[in-house]
């Protein structure tokens, strides 16, 4: 906060300068009133420029010779003075370019990791590999768009990240602050904090995730679902809230999800068939109840270590969210998604049923008890 002060103080002077330049345009240059002016005008501008750039040197430079060339030239020009002014304002102003600062663009936010989104595997942010998330629980409009949350992980202040909200496309800001409780810290790990986000494009909504994971379209070889696990941090906390489950379930019935198979060769009369098997988890209270289990990255399924027993990983189908509900309907309790972790949800088969029948899920989807699977054989692979 002592920072934003500072640098507000800057600008009001910078824009006294301003003001003072102008009115010396049109003044008397030849009364004493005009340079007292002029000498004000010039320290405003340089203790303004120095309080508003005080941290970006080459800003910092190209705008106090900025103001040292004005004063130079309405000294020159204004009162006549001697030749060497005139050489020192030529000087001053041809230093002024060789040090003039790049101007900042929204394209210059790169994937930091500098990897392509087209590659088969989880993109970061940084180049560090940290992964953290942040679900929006309040924002707000100052200067710069202000969010607040628990952040999951560690993150950095001038972090580039990934602003997720349902329904709009990805963008990437920059944190340029992160305060808890009014001050201001270079980084943050599992706490709730505020986050000052610069460089957005479009204003976030409510329920938006902060990642420092790049969304793939489909989780197939441990591309991620940044948006849907960020909210799943949250889920236990805002699941009364009839608006965070209207945006969660939205997000959940629009995913793609990663799932273990297994293959069976059958004996149909004189044609061989070959039938997918879904693994399911047993319950520790019930062992008799299972429920589908779901992921929604490669990293959450080899938490199921059983799976990678002997180092060999299981053959994976990617399906949707409508697909779950057909296979649950077919023997399953429950859907549960990432079940060890790092954070899951269960959805109990009432919880499903309740769904799937809202006019909103079937005017899209269909009844998931008789429309068809929208996964083909194809679609499954090994992990290499």
């Amino acid at each position: 906060m002592k920072q934003e002060m500072v640098k507000f103080i800057g600008s009001c002077l910078l824009w006294m300068a301003c003001f003072l330049g102008i009115y010396l345009l049109f003044a008397d240059a030849e009364s004493q009133l005009s340079l007292n002016i002029m000498y004000t005008a010039v320290t405003a501008g340089l203790t303004g420029t120095v309080m508003r750039f005080y941290k970006d040197w080459k800003s910092l430079v190209f705008y106090a010779l900025s103001v040292i060339a004005l004063g130079g030239v309405f000294l020159t020009v204004r009162r006549g003075v001697s030749e060497n002014v005139e050489f020192a304002a030529c000087f001053i102003l041809i230093a002024m370019f060789m040090y003039r600062p790049e101007a900042a663009k929204r394209a210059s936010l790169p994937l930091q990791s500098g990897s392509a989104l087209t590659q088969y595997h989880t993109v970061y942010m940084n180049m560090e590999g940290r992964r953290y998330t942040l679900m929006i629980e309040k924002l707000w409009m100052e200067r710069l768009v202000h969010v607040s949350g628990t952040v999951h992980g560690l993150l950095k202040q001038g972090d580039v990240v990934m602003v997720l909200s349902d329904g709009m496309k990805a963008q990437k800001a920059i944190v340029s602050a992160i305060l808890k409780n009014g001050a201001q810290l270079k980084e943050a790990a599992d706490t709730e904090v505020e986050l000052i986000l610069d460089k957005l494009v479009r204003r976030p909504l409510q329920y938006g995730v902060i990642s420092s994971i790049v969304p793939g379209q489909m989780p197939d070889q441990a591309q991620e679902n940044p948006l849907l696990t960020g909210m799943m941090y949250e889920y236990g906390k805002f699941y009364e809230d009839e608006n965070f489950r209207h945006s969660f379930f939205h997000v959940a019935e629009h995913s793609r999800f990663l799932v273990p198979v297994s293959l069976e060769q059958g004996q149909e009369g004189s044609f061989q068939s070959m039938r997918i098997g879904f693994k399911g988890i047993a319950r520790q209270d019930n062992q008799e109840m299972k429920s589908f289990a779901l992921f929604t990255d490669q990293n959450a399924l080899h938490e199921w270590r059983a799976l990678f027993t002997g180092g060999k990983a299981p053959l994976t189908m990617v399906i949707t969210f409508h697909d779950a509900c057909q296979i649950m309907f077919r023997g399953h309790s429950g859907i549960v998604i990432n079940p060890f972790g790092p954070k899951y949800v269960y959805l109990t088969d009432q919880m499903v049923n309740q769904l799937t029948e809202s006019p909103s899920y079937r005017k899209e989807f269909g009844d998931p008890r008789q429309s068809r699977m929208s996964f083909e054989r194809k679609g499954m692979k090994k992990k290499k």
